[in-house]
């Protein structure tokens, strides 16, 4: 996954009230891949804020940011969308395109038929505007799994917080084989599994209800076959 910008500062941060998240829900249902990022006002202007916003607006834009939350939004095979709290209102979102092109096409995207979030999406949304976590569809985790991909049906849909201690990178969160607006997590037999990585010493380290289905796929994988036959 692309690099997560983690710090700290006092400053006070921009956030989206319940007009704004609905917003955030609204394009993440569309999107293959969301990933929400903690700014930190010491760090360098990430290249993307000066590509979108320009090397004049985008350094005092960081600087007033705080240590608030942004997102990039994977809507299509190009560029990311780039959403931040609207500098005027907190509570919308400002989203920049990588160009017009793109603005055009999302413009003219089919509205989709309202709804409300489900538990897990809620759970999700919570994730997703409190600090650097992960969201994806099955599209999304195919392009950063790669040949892996085939046996990762059982996590195709999941949405984890991450974080950074020392050299250490820890992730918890619901993952599950089917979109989370199908699911309901008092229902046992279609609840999601929750993953927590969080390695002392291991690689990876699997939380979850049942991990049949995923160890099962990994070991029939022919990748990982021919591995473990040659040790």
């Amino acid at each position: 996954m692309p690099a997560l910008l983690l710090g700290t500062s006092s400053l006070k941060t921009p956030s989206l009230n319940r007009r704004g998240t609905a917003e955030l829900f609204e394009i993440s249902r569309r999107a293959w891949l969301v990933q929400s990022f903690e700014a930190d006002p010491a760090a360098l202007v990430p290249k993307l804020w000066q590509q979108r916003l320009g090397s004049s607006e985008a350094p005092d834009r960081w600087a007033r940011h705080g240590r608030g939350t942004w997102w990039l939004i994977w809507l299509d095979d190009g560029e990311p969308l780039l959403a931040l709290p609207s500098a005027p209102h907190s509570s919308a979102l400002d989203l920049l395109f990588a160009d017009e092109l793109h603005r055009s096409s999302f413009d003219q995207l089919p509205s989709l038929k309202r709804r409300e979030p489900s538990v897990l999406e809620q759970r999700c949304l919570r994730l997703l505007t409190s600090g650097s976590a992960v969201q994806w569809q099955p599209s999304g985790l195919a392009s950063i799994s790669g040949s892996l991909f085939p046996a990762l049906a059982s996590v195709s849909h999941g949405c984890l917080r991450v974080a950074l201690r020392g050299d250490r990178l820890m992730a918890e969160g619901p993952v599950a084989s089917s979109p989370f607006a199908a699911l309901q997590v008092h229902h046992p037999e279609r609840q999601a599994n929750f993953v927590r990585f969080d390695p002392p010493s291991a690689y990876l380290e699997l939380n979850s209800v049942s991990q049949q289905l995923l160890l099962g796929s990994l070991f029939n994988n022919s990748l990982f076959a021919q591995q473990l036959d040659s040790r």
